[in-house]
């Protein structure tokens, strides 16, 4: 935990991944360990397929909203969603991405393009000093449960 014993963690996917059920767990599993812990959510336009991004602070915080390069971890459940909010860390913050894209509606229509997955993983790399890339579905399959993506 950070000088003011408050733990920030920022999790980031698209609508229909579990990133605010996979928060929730995280912030009760605090909770039951007695700690206080506060958290705030924003959905995209759409509820699948849009950005979905929760922020938790565990500790002694009355605000859940992380400010810019404060986060100390960062859950990415998608690899574009990491690069969305690279200005939540900093040289300390620890990352974990999943490495499965989730190709967007408007690039299915042929009215914009998804990155290359090599090159945001290559600018990942570039910023991120403690960076973890997963397979998570990968792993959920192997735990055999494929829907528990979210809890890998």
């Amino acid at each position: 935990m950070s000088m003011k014993n408050i733990y920030k963690i920022q999790l980031v996917g698209v609508g229909g991944q579990g990133t605010i059920k996979a928060s929730t767990i995280v912030g009760e599993a605090a909770m039951k360990k007695g700690l206080n812990v506060v958290m705030s959510e924003v959905h995209g336009m759409a509820q699948r397929g849009g950005t979905v991004v929760t922020e938790l602070k565990i500790g002694e915080a009355r605000s859940p909203l992380i400010e810019e390069g404060a986060a100390d971890l960062l859950i990415a459940f998608e690899p574009t969603e990491a690069l969305r909010s690279l200005n939540k860390i900093n040289c300390k913050s620890f990352v974990i991405v999943n490495n499965a894209p989730i190709i967007p509606f408007t690039v299915s229509l042929g009215i914009s393009e998804y990155p290359e997955l090599s090159s945001v993983f290559d600018e990942l790399k570039a910023k991120i000093k403690n960076l973890l890339i997963i397979d998570a579905q990968k792993i959920a399959k192997e735990a055999g449960s494929i829907i528990s993506e979210n809890m890998v």
